[in-house]
């Protein structure tokens, strides 16, 4: 007790300059154990509380405050090297507009209990320094917490659903974020505006979970048993009339003169709630639209939430122009200025065959397309029906090639052991690729296209191909890809497709495409539920939890 008294004396009688205390604190772990305990037990030389914040954060030197383990070192002496090392949260209103706005982080599904922290000290004046520095550090350390994972994602995409980018950078690092936006990181409410999400699907999808969450009660759930078809009558219909009255798709205050009557009001409802849970649009109440109907309040936050995490990875990717495939969904939107301009239908791939989260440019377009048979579809789908018939090939319009585009006799191939072979369809009616292919970068060999198989398109489950996307309509993307181009060339595309031969058209500037997977959207003010055909949802939850 006598060695650290005469240390405070000595610190107390002996003017410093900065650079000579902060020369000082550097000094051996040794003294430091021995001597800052005093120090920072004082209030005499609170002044002096920016240059035990520089020390603090000083790698050289061992922290003295607890480590928070979400401490970001890196980002926190950027943080207060562009404030001269100043305290920020000393001031009670700062402080409390920090609290406020953390709160928050409840609509963008994060909780905000993890980025506030216990501010021991109430008056700077009077508590001790120790006590000082190590609330200032570690409400800095949750604050930048909150702003990286609106900016990111509380959870890295690249280890729970990677997004392959053909030119990786999308994403701004977290210390650039941190430099451009250095001039509001004293005010938190605007700081944490920023980094929010700006883009409409997000902001929509807050607001839809915002809504959703102060929804009070819980709903009930209906009976299971035969399917109710229009006509019908039934005592499971009044509760499903209910049902539908609390979604705000039938009035509550109708009152039919047959309640247990399937009518065409409750048919239009009906089929709006299937429109609108991603289900087959049919106006047959089976088991699957009574489990969308049963599914809670809680499940539904929670599919929410996790799509709001999937959003705040999709955000850096989003550009004014693009062209965006909504896997789970089933769906392709393109956009100009941001404004949805088209929208189609699309058929993505099956479970064992999934189609790829990606970010790449659609840079090229193939008129009417030959198909080369991919090395997994002849292995896994052709080679079993040619050795079982040989003629399948023909009936398939097939031909047998090899690397060199030579054609071969089928009866001179091994087709136990095949080698150096590929199989080819030529343009045509029947070929699967349709009349257009959209090509673009990526490793996966995957494309949009066109595709003589419409009908997959009018249901609901439309995850049938082997990894590319089918295109509904596909004739009039291709319109909207070649709008920029001159009318002489539009007029020789037209031409070219009518010829029946196969053509490439590049694209000079390209339309920026993004391949996603989201479960819960905000579409035209109504909020949808989507399938989870990959089953991606749990594990996202489950991480999220």
């Amino acid at each position: 007790m006598h060695f650290t008294n005469v240390v405070k004396t000595l610190l107390l009688s002996v003017e410093l300059t900065q650079k000579g205390y902060l020369l000082f604190i550097k000094c051996t772990q040794q003294f430091v154990a021995f001597s800052l305990s005093a120090l920072l037990a004082s209030s005499v030389i609170a002044d002096d509380l920016p240059l035990l914040i520089a020390a603090e954060l000083d790698p050289e030197l061992t922290p003295l405050c607890p480590t928070d383990a979400d401490s970001n070192a890196a980002a926190l002496q950027q943080l207060y090297a562009q404030f001269g090392f100043q305290p920020l949260w000393n001031n009670p209103i700062r402080r409390s507009a920090l609290s406020d706005v953390l709160d928050t982080l409840y609509d963008d599904g994060l909780d905000p209990e993890r980025y506030h922290a216990d501010w021991q000290s109430n008056d700077a004046n009077g508590d001790s320094l120790y006590r000082q520095l190590c609330d200032e550090i570690l409400i800095s350390s949750r604050y930048l917490l909150a702003l990286e994972h609106l900016l990111h994602g509380r959870l890295p995409a690249t280890v729970q659903e990677s997004y392959w980018q053909h030119e990786p950078g999308a994403r701004p690092d977290f210390a650039d974020w941190l430099h451009e936006h250095r001039l509001i990181l004293a005010q938190p409410v605007t700081a944490i505006e920023q980094a929010r999400p700006n883009h409409r699907h997000y902001l929509d999808l807050r607001a839809a979970y915002r809504q959703l969450r102060d929804h009070s009660n819980d709903w009930g759930t209906l009976d299971d048993g035969p399917f109710l078809r229009p006509g019908q009558s039934s005592e499971r219909i009044p509760p499903l009339r209910e049902r539908l009255a609390q979604l705000e798709l039938i009035t509550a205050a109708e009152d039919p003169e047959r309640p247990e009557h399937y009518d065409p009001t409750l048919e239009t409802a009906v089929r709006s709630l299937q429109s609108r849970y991603g289900l087959q649009v049919d106006g047959v109440v089976g088991p699957a639209t009574i489990e969308a109907l049963n599914t809670s309040r809680q499940q539904r936050l929670q599919q929410l939430r996790i799509n709001l995490e999937r959003q705040r990875w999709l955000q850096h990717f989003y550009q004014p122009d693009q062209l965006v495939v909504n896997i789970a969904g089933g769906d392709i939107r393109l956009y100009r200025d941001g404004e949805r301009t088209w929208e189609a239908r699309a058929q993505t791939g099956r479970l064992a065959r999934r189609t790829p989260l990606l970010v790449s440019t659609l840079n090229r377009v193939t008129l009417n397309p030959s198909w080369t048979i991919p090395p997994t579809i002849l292995r896994e789908d052709k080679l079993p029906n040619i050795r079982q018939d040989l003629a399948f090939l023909e009936r398939e319009n097939l031909r047998v090639l090899d690397f060199q585009g030579r054609q071969l006799d089928p009866t001179e191939v091994d087709w136990q052991r095949p080698q150096g072979i590929m199989l080819r369809q030529d343009p045509g009616p029947t070929n699967p690729l349709g009349r257009m292919a959209f090509r673009f970068p990526n490793p996966f060999h995957v494309y949009l296209h066109d595709t003589p198989s419409q009908h997959v398109f009018q249901l609901a489950n439309r995850s049938v191909s082997s990894g590319c996307v089918r295109v509904q309509r596909a004739d009039e993307l291709a319109e909207a890809v070649f709008a920029n181009l001159s009318a002489e060339r539009q007029a020789q595309i037209e031409r070219q497709l009518a010829s029946r031969r196969s053509g490439e058209i590049n694209l000079p500037t390209g339309i920026h495409l993004i391949l996603a997977y989201w479960t819960a959207e905000v579409e035209d003010g109504q909020l949808r539920f989507l399938p989870d055909p990959y089953n991606m949802d749990p594990a996202l939850l489950n991480a999220l939890n």
